[in-house]
């Protein structure tokens, strides 16, 4: 049985994981909501090796996004608070779901300090407080049956990726334009600075010398192609 799993459920919930769609605007929920039911017959193990590697780089991403576009770091508590409501007692308790949210917290961190919303600086650093001295203490709880990810109304929803990769090149002094004809990935392909790249959703694709890379991060393609 649990070779069945492993080789024909398994790899399906990774891949409806990649292509889950994180939006803090209009969040859909059914195929997390689809993907979690399965814990009752997969091992927590394989859980949370298919979040670790196609759900949580992805949400940190999207995360990133948002710090860079001057947040209410309210709603950005509520966010992060209604996200990891989702998750079972069993996975918060793994040490690699830990370390995400963890990583999480620290990018708050880091991000609010560039920031002068009043007591955002207090509100992060008692979150981050609040959260760890809860991983010492584990408590009983279940998903809620009301998705609290639905009921969040944001009005700092940060630009698209493009508009902030358009944003951050223009002020880097960098050409920003699509290269006619040109797709990868069935995505159109632009000429940043000495470089190329593709957008999807959450990820930047970017080509140096021949070989395309991945990552979430609008600085990093920023600084490859000055």
């Amino acid at each position: 049985m649990n070779v069945f799993l492993a080789k024909n459920i398994v790899p399906k919930l990774a891949l409806c994981m990649q292509e889950f769609v994180i939006n803090p605007l209009q969040q859909q929920m059914d195929a997390w909501n689809w993907v979690i039911s399965w814990l009752d017959i997969i091992s927590p193990v394989s859980m949370v090796k298919v979040l670790t590697e196609n759900f949580f780089p992805r949400w940190i991403a999207v995360l990133s996004k948002w710090l860079s576009s001057n947040p209410n770091f309210d709603e950005l508590t509520k966010w992060y608070l209604g996200w990891k409501s989702m998750f079972p007692e069993q996975l918060l308790s793994d040490p690699a779901v830990k370390n995400c949210l963890n990583e999480a917290l620290e990018i708050m961190n880091q991000a609010v300090m560039e920031h002068s919303q009043p007591g955002a600086r207090e509100n992060i650093a008692y979150l981050t407080l609040t959260e760890r001295r809860r991983a010492f203490e584990p408590e009983r709880r279940d998903v809620p049956e009301n998705n609290p990810l639905l009921s969040l109304n944001f009005t700092s929803i940060p630009t698209t990726l493009k508009e902030h990769i358009e944003q951050r090149a223009e002020e880097s002094g960098l050409l920003f334009m699509p290269i006619p004809n040109k797709t990868y990935e069935g995505r159109q392909v632009y000429k940043l600075g000495r470089i190329q790249i593709s957008i999807d959703q959450t990820m930047i694709h970017y080509n140096v010398k021949g070989q395309w890379n991945m990552t979430g991060s609008v600085e990093t393609v920023i600084n490859k192609a000055e």
